[in-house]
C-alpha cells in the first residue's frame, strides 16, 4: 500500500481471521471478511461486483450476524472488493465498533 494512501483513511482498519465470513443477500455467493473499518470493508471473493454496485451483505461469525447496505468502491477481478457502508444506522455502527475492538488486539 502506498504510504500516502494509508494517511488519508478516515477510520482505523482491522484485519479479520478466516472464521468471519460475508454473505451477500440474493447474490448467491460468500466471501471472507479481510478488513473492516467503520466506513466499510474489503472481502475476498472470486465474484466481486463492479464499482458502484449496491450490495446487501451480512457479516457472519463469532455467533452473530450484522446486516448492512454497501456500495462496491474498488473491485479486483478474481480477488475481492472494497465496500463502503451506506445509510448505516447508528446501532449497526456500534456493532461494527464492537467487532473492531474485539479483533484489534
Amino acid at each position: 500500500m502506498h504510504p500516502q494512501k494509508s494517511n488519508r483513511r478516515r477510520f482505523r482498519r482491522v484485519v479479520f481471521p478466516p472464521s468471519v465470513n460475508v454473505r451477500c443477500w440474493g447474490e448467491g455467493f460468500r466471501g471472507r471478511l479481510r478488513v473492516l473499518s467503520e466506513g466499510g470493508m474489503f472481502i475476498d471473493t472470486i465474484h466481486p461486483r463492479p464499482d458502484g454496485t449496491e450490495v446487501k451483505v451480512t457479516i457472519e461469525g463469532e455467533g452473530e450476524a450484522i446486516c448492512l447496505r454497501c456500495v462496491s468502491r474498488d473491485h479486483e477481478p478474481g480477488s475481492g472488493m472494497g465496500l463502503e457502508f451506506v445509510r448505516l444506522p447508528e446501532a449497526e455502527r456500534d456493532r461494527i465498533r464492537e467487532l473492531i475492538a474485539r479483533f484489534n488486539s
